[in-house]
């Protein structure tokens, strides 16, 4: 999902995830392609509403792991809902250190 309407709706539905990937900043509802069209304006639009869906996964999804894709700044450690795990989108880059130990760890949480 691409924004917080639409994570909103999937997370309610009656699919179950295992893996929940979620980040702070996102849009609020559908913004098309303005993510390619005009990377400043879309990045202007992120709110930070993501984490406050965690009550809501966690009701809807109680199996479900959540992965924080947001950079715990002071203001998120501070944050009533935090997600399970977080993964710094700096280590993406560098997979071996920290996104594939803990990719391995939580799908064997998952079996």
């Amino acid at each position: 999902m691409t924004n917080f309407e639409a994570a909103k709706l999937a997370i309610e539905s009656q699919e179950s995830f295992d893996l929940i990937l979620l980040d702070h900043r996102l849009p609020r509802a559908d913004l098309g392609n303005l993510e390619d069209e005009d990377f400043s304006r879309f990045s202007e639009s992120l709110e930070e509403i993501g984490y406050s869906l965690i009550p809501t996964i966690r009701e809807h999804q109680p199996a479900g792991t959540i992965v924080g894709t947001s950079s715990m700044s002071r203001e998120l450690k501070d944050y009533p809902h935090k997600p399970d795990e977080t993964l710094r989108k700096v280590n993406l880059y560098n997979p071996e250190e920290e996104f594939e130990p803990m990719l391995r760890r939580l799908i064997g949480k998952i079996n």
